[in-house]
């Protein structure tokens, strides 16, 4: 019974090894897009304020403060909707979306070409 058992994780090995190239694949991608989702708008938001020349803070009025922030955040779309506000935050993401996905497959997929180089032969 105990061969049994041993002969079929041996016999399954191979797909394993392939799972695992395709869960680094996959995984690779899933942080390069979450990565882009959550840190390319705050990253756009901090540019913005930092590249803003106007003083944004009013302290005689907070309501003059929350127009300056709109405008200096969400430039153009400042008077849109959420939704149109939420894309302004996505400038040149395209470009972004690529690089950084390439980047993670490349990085993570690196580890599964020195798998395959290190691959026992007799296995």
């Amino acid at each position: 019974m105990k061969d049994n058992q041993s002969s079929s994780i041996v016999s399954t090995s191979a797909m394993h090894s392939s799972g695992k190239a395709n869960a680094r694949i996959i995984g690779s991608a899933v942080a390069g897009v979450s990565e882009l989702a959550l840190f390319h708008p705050v990253d756009t938001v901090a540019k913005r304020l930092m590249s803003t020349e106007t003083q944004l803070i009013t302290l005689s009025s907070p309501t003059q403060t929350r127009v300056n922030l709109n405008n200096a955040i969400f430039r153009s779309c400042a008077t849109e909707g959420l939704g149109q506000k939420a894309m302004s935050l996505f400038p040149g993401v395209g470009f972004g979306a690529a690089y950084k996905i390439l980047q993670r497959v490349y990085k993570f997929g690196y580890s599964i070409a020195e798998d395959y180089v290190l691959l026992d032969p007799d296995e």
